[in-house]
């Protein structure tokens, strides 16, 4: 299996002194662009949201103009309107000390980005329901020290957090 369609990973040149754009077969599909040759640099920034096209056509000037590499997360979408979060790196081409071609990858990486912030979204569920319980709930880690208390705890045991979290669950001070 071919490493760079496993990681939804294409790349892509762009020739400075010819306007000459070149893209990897990925590069096509994510695009889902299916004509023989690719946009134009300016048709290409109309894939991405306005704020991130703005981003973006600033890195490509300063990657062309100063030689400066460039990596980005941005919102993207396809020719057929599938959106999918992207990663982009940008790098100079350099020939007798002048850039003469930008080089660059594009990466799908709509799953970790969901992933990311289903477990957000998973850990501010926890929070609000570990915060609302109305019972004292302690957490304590494999050795029996305790790490994190609710606020039930807190007024049952009438301590702080700070005293719950420096004893451990056998200690003697929690013999009534």
């Amino acid at each position: 299996m071919n490493v760079r369609r496993c990681g939804r990973i294409g790349g892509g040149t762009y020739d400075l002194v010819t306007g000459h754009v070149q893209w990897s077969p990925q590069v096509y599909a994510l695009h889902e662009w299916d004509a023989p040759t690719p946009p134009s640099v300016e048709q290409c920034l109309e894939f991405f949201d306005p704020d991130d096209r703005r981003a973006l056509a600033h890195d490509l000037a300063a990657c062309a103009k100063e030689g400066i590499s460039w990596e980005r997360e941005c919102w993207f979408t396809s020719r057929t309107g599938r959106r999918l979060w992207v990663r982009l790196k940008g790098q100079p081409v350099f020939v007798n000390g002048v850039v003469t071609q930008l080089r660059g990858t594009i990466q799908d990486i709509t799953d970790r980005k969901e992933a990311a912030l289903a477990l957000v979204a998973s850990e501010t569920k926890y929070r609000t329901l570990f915060e609302l319980l109305p019972v004292g709930v302690t957490l304590a880690n494999q050795a029996g020290q305790i790490v994190e208390v609710n606020s039930a705890a807190v007024r049952v045991w009438d301590l702080p957090v700070e005293e719950h979290v420096e004893r451990k669950t056998d200690d003697q001070r929690w013999d009534i």
